[in-house]
């Protein structure tokens, strides 16, 4: 089945116990970048508890040549949430990311073919998430722009928003921009 919207392909995610050893190991097998660490702390809806947890991670982005993709290094740093349950449940290469202009749409059509919501992360959403507990999903989906859903076959994937994805110089930097794919139209 096509879907009625167009997704960009954009990394894939690990999600690892020791950020250092990974990016020692990314650096024994070539890689040509990596990001500054960042550390990010921040609230997530749970879609597995139904809840809002605090999620506390490390994240690298590790360049694997020059425009030929990047992997997400996320080493959760306490031991609850989404990403700590990713890493007990299968550590390593997690997740493939991908961002679309459709978003809300394109995550409805996801989960209307059978795929199930893991996460969405509320970084950078101000003020109180409590209330996006018992919200509709779609308040939800607005307020994270970004979601994990696992879907039937297992796979899981990061859907974002074009504004998240436009949103990684206030993460990483504005050279970020120049290592990752991004339509020269979408560039602010």
């Amino acid at each position: 089945m096509e879907p009625p919207f167009r997704l960009e392909p954009w990394h894939v995610g690990a999600v690892v116990a020791d950020l250092e050893q990974a990016i020692l190991e990314y650096r024994m097998l070539g890689a040509v970048g990596f990001s500054d660490a960042a550390n990010f702390d921040f609230d997530t809806y749970d879609a597995a508890t139904g809840d809002i947890v605090r999620e506390q991670l490390d994240v690298v982005y590790v360049e694997l040549a020059a425009g030929r993709g990047s992997v997400e290094l996320i080493c959760p740093r306490n031991a609850y949430g989404p990403q700590a349950r990713l890493l007990r449940q299968r550590p390593g290469l997690s997740h493939t990311a991908y961002w679309c202009e459709e978003f809300i749409q394109a995550a409805n059509w996801l989960l209307d073919c059978g795929a199930q919501l893991v996460l969405a992360p509320l970084h950078g959403v101000p003020g109180s998430h409590a209330e996006l507990a018992s919200a509709p999903l779609d308040d939800v989906l607005a307020a994270a722009q970004t979601c994990y859903l696992r879907l039937r076959s297992g796979g899981l994937i990061e859907l974002n928003t074009v504004e998240s994805r436009l949103g990684m110089p206030l993460m990483w930097g504005n050279s970020i921009l120049d290592r990752l794919p991004v339509p020269q139209a979408w560039r602010a």
